[in-house]
């Protein structure tokens, strides 16, 4: 029981208390301003934070779970410790791919709810969070030249995640029903530039497409991807009665900011809709990830 009541308090002292407890509170900031002190010491002239460690991934197998229970202390060194040789987006002397660096606001929007933990899944356990997303989508909408009041949007985990929603979507329009009753026959295709994510390709495989139901078309020595071999391409897979579940216009590469002409490729899905009297339209999709940035 001694043992018991011992582990009892650690835990506790681990948590945030759920009414106001200014001793505990203090200690809490205390914690976060310690974990911000270790990574600070580790900051130099350099863009990277401590010194760069060669990673051993074989080491990672021999991990295990400890048979006694840590510390915040010890598990703050060890977070911070995790962090040492990554660039720091943010230096005047990283650059680094197309990662952004977070600012201060962005990372109290993620601290807050890592507090609190809402659940986005209904209002009553998110509350004002949920109303949020609907405010950051309404938000969007208007800058896209959309009318909120009859467009609509979803949060993801990420750009693939919004691929997925996407052809999800897609597939949907091409094959009404697939929902519940699943593609029969042959599958639709996804098509994109050359230049178009890897993630279309992990979305499409997801979906149960295939990797190999991604038609890649040629890019310009810009990367935009060249409309008049994606119209050809489009033309062959209708006259062969394929089913076009997306097209995706790449709207900034994660390396030369590439951008598909957007409005080019919506006439010419629009045309084609109407010369192969299609029952559906292919759903456009604008990968915004990179390019919205």
């Amino acid at each position: 029981m001694p043992q018991y009541r011992d582990n009892l308090n650690v835990l506790r002292r681990a948590f945030p208390q759920p009414v106001s407890d200014q001793e505990h509170d203090a200690w809490f900031v205390f914690s976060v301003l310690r974990a911000l002190d270790r990574v600070d010491a580790m900051k130099s002239q350099r863009p990277i934070l401590g010194e760069p460690q060669q990673i051993d991934f074989s080491k990672a197998t021999a991990a295990t779970v400890p048979d006694e229970m840590s510390t915040v202390e010890l598990v703050s060194r060890n977070l911070v410790d995790h962090l040492a040789g990554m660039f720091i987006w943010g230096h005047p002397r990283s650059q680094v791919n197309v990662i952004n660096p977070p600012c201060i606001p962005g990372i109290l929007g993620t601290l807050l709810p890592a507090i609190y933990n809402p659940n986005l899944c209904s209002e009553e356990a998110s509350r004002g969070v949920a109303l949020a997303e609907a405010e950051v989508i309404s938000m969007t909408a208007r800058l896209m030249g959309y009318d909120p009041n009859s467009s609509g949007g979803i949060f993801t985990f990420g750009g693939t995640g919004t691929l997925l929603y996407a052809i999800r979507l897609g597939i949907e329009k091409a094959v009404p029903g697939a929902m519940q009753n699943g593609i029969h026959g042959e599958m639709p295709v996804v098509v994109c530039s050359d230049q178009a994510h890897y993630a279309n390709k992990t979305a499409a495989s997801w979906l149960g497409l295939g990797a190999k139901s991604v038609i890649k078309i040629p890019t310009a020595p810009n990367n935009e991807i060249r409309t008049c071999l994606l119209e050809s391409e489009l033309r062959r897979l209708l006259k062969e009665g394929r089913r076009i579940a997306c097209i995706v216009a790449t709207m900034g590469t994660t390396d030369a900011f590439g951008l598909d002409h957007l409005e080019k490729i919506r006439e010419l899905r629009d045309a084609l809709v109407h010369e192969f009297s299609l029952d559906y339209v292919p759903h456009l999709h604008a990968d915004a990830v990179i390019g919205w940035a």
